[in-house]
């Protein structure tokens, strides 16, 4: 019985690349918890090593020869490996050949998945951006998963993503480094943040999100979660991969093994006390929660003492800070301290959730940290502003970190918001205005959209001030909403229970992991340092043609990205652990 972790990632300095290490971040947010980490700038490659992981992951940094060759050697033994823009001397390993010709890469275009490979059928789009470096290769022996292309709607003879039977083993490489892409996709363009040369790109007269993704994003897809597409690709090609093997059990995104959440809030701006009281009370009719930012200016919107029956009906609140339009570093960072000092003496509270006035942003990541300074963990800036008007603009419906461009982990997370009620009832996007009706249509295609095909978190601003507003009052859309989410069944958490939750999340630890191939039964444990309720941990419902039998009332099968999972629901208190085992019969 095989008792280590599955899987290994292969990591290690990379001047060239500082966001290599980003694939920790993209395998903690799709829930791949059960895994060690090789760092070569620690310690070299060895054989011995990777012989007892099912799976490895290498990341984009430099190989030497040997090290190499031991990758090798390690697929054709009959081990897996996942590479993200593997060196071209490894080209043979994954059935590829650098393409014979004058161009030799190319930079930020375009992938079309091939929907008649298995392993790409079930990605919910035809086309997708990619970031960064894409090597051009030929097909010797591989199949493609999808294309490299200049132009949507086209596809090219290079592959983008190929899988690869060498040896005993399976290889599969993306020509680009999906890390890389995947930082640039949540953080956008460098060059345009308010300390780069194309500060305020978009010309609006302020630093914000949006400018980061001006000329960027392609306004096409901006409906279409990207990152996290790519990112369920390489999901496919795991459990593709972990079918040879035993079955990977992964930490699902939410709690209770539900599809979607939804995180509503809206900023203070002008609101009355009815106001807010009368947005509250809507979703609380269908037991939602609403997180709202405060301006100092409606402070007496919320005493003290409503705010604490506030929290104790689920509701939270955060500041809703500004400094000006177009502030330096060090104006915001004094006006964030004070406004977090501000709410903390009036209400007696630490915020950990926030969103800026005007969703101001300052530098690339510089902002991120400035908030973690604060005790800040849940950013909700970044929207779809001027020439996008609703949508993923960051190519996320989950929270993610942040990573600054010498490759450092920035312990904030976003959670892009997918539309905010003004930039759709005017015309500050520059886009046509939008009926209240049309409002209410995107929002539950949105929400559908969320909970049938992306598995992403329901995000909308909603100002309580616009209940109120004369010609185009949101009530009707807001009832709306809540409607269609209790129709759903999407759960709703507010901005300090989705940190803690995700906090939670990711700190969970699988223990005594066995495989016992001929019982084909799996075994392993749980455990965290952080209470964690829903705790959701996903298998496969059939592995190799068996089906799953587990005795436990915690476990159901359910259908989450379009296929059949066992999901094991339970609570852990921190510092306990629990034990289960799966037997696939």
């Amino acid at each position: 019985m095989n008792t280590t972790h599955p899987l290994c990632i292969i990591t290690g300095k990379n001047v060239a690349n500082p966001f290599a290490g980003y694939m920790k971040e993209i395998l903690d947010t799709e829930g791949y918890l059960c895994r060690d980490e090789l760092d070569l700038s620690a310690r070299p490659l060895s054989t011995q090593e990777l012989s007892g992981y099912d799976l490895v992951i290498l990341t984009n940094v430099p190989l030497a020869d040997h090290e190499r060759d031991i990758l090798a050697d390690y697929v054709c033994g009959g081990g897996n490996l996942i590479a993200s823009r593997p060196p071209k001397e490894t080209a043979e390993v994954f059935g590829l050949s650098p393409a014979q010709s004058v161009v030799s890469a190319y930079n930020d275009g375009y992938i079309t998945l091939n929907h008649d490979h298995p392993l790409a059928a079930t990605i919910s789009a035809d086309c997708l951006q990619y970031h960064d470096v894409a090597d051009l290769y030929q097909l010797t022996q591989a199949e493609a998963l999808a294309w490299l292309t200049g132009k949507p709607g086209t596809k090219t003879a290079f592959p983008a993503v190929t899988i690869n039977h060498y040896g005993d083993g399976n290889a599969a490489a993306f020509a680009f480094d999906l890390a890389a892409s995947t930082v640039l996709f949540h953080q956008g363009c460098r060059l345009n943040a308010s300390d780069g040369p194309n500060a305020d790109a978009n010309g609006d007269g302020a630093y914000k999100p949006d400018d980061l993704f001006f000329k960027f994003l392609d306004e096409r897809m901006k409906t279409i979660p990207q990152a996290d597409l790519h990112a369920d690709l390489l999901v496919s090609i795991i459990r593709y991969m972990a079918e040879r093997k035993k079955p990977i059990p992964r930490v699902w995104h939410y709690a209770d093994a539900a599809p979607a959440v939804a995180l509503i809030d809206g900023d203070s701006d002008g609101m009355t006390s009815a106001e807010i009281e009368k947005v509250i009370g809507i979703f609380e009719r269908v037991g939602g929660k609403y997180t709202i930012y405060l301006m100092p200016e409606q402070y007496e919107a919320i005493s003290p003492e409503r705010f604490r029956k506030m929290r104790e009906r689920g509701h939270d609140i955060g500041p809703h800070p500004f400094a000006g339009r177009m502030p330096q570093p060090g104006k915001f960072a004094a006006r964030l301290a004070d406004e977090v000092r501000w709410l903390a003496e009036r209400y007696d509270y630490s915020p950990v959730a926030q969103r800026g006035h005007n969703v101001i942003w300052v530098g690339w990541t510089a902002h991120a940290r400035l908030l973690l300074e604060q005790g800040l963990r849940l950013d909700t800036n970044f929207y779809a502003g001027p020439g996008f008007q609703h949508g993923y603009v960051n190519g996320s419906g989950l929270p993610v970190k942040f990573m600054d461009e010498y490759g450092q982990t920035i312990d904030v997370y976003e959670q892009a918001s997918i539309s905010i009620e003004d930039g759709l009832f005017t015309e500050k996007t520059l886009l046509p205005s939008m009926t209240v009706e049309e409002c209410i249509e995107l929002s539950i295609t949105q929400i559908d959209e969320a909970t049938d095909l992306y598995h992403s978190v329901y995000h909308p601003c909603f100002h309580p001030t616009y209940t109120s507003a004369e010609g185009k009052s949101s009530t009707l859309w807001l009832e709306a909403v809540a409607a269609h989410l209790q129709k759903r069944g999407i759960p709703f958490v507010n901005g300090r229970e989705w940190v803690e939750f995700n906090n939670a999340r990711r700190g969970v630890e699988f223990t005594a992991m066995a495989w016992d191939e001929a019982g084909g039964r799996l075994q392993f444990g749980v455990t965290s340092d952080r209470d964690i309720d829903g705790l959701t941990i996903l298998l496969p419902a059939t592995f190799r043609g068996r089906r799953s039998k587990m005795s436990d009332a915690s476990t159901r099968n359910v259908v989450l990205e379009q296929r059949e999972q066992l999901a094991v629901v339970t609570a852990l208190r921190a510092g306990a652990s629990r034990q289960f085992q799966v037997t696939y019969e």
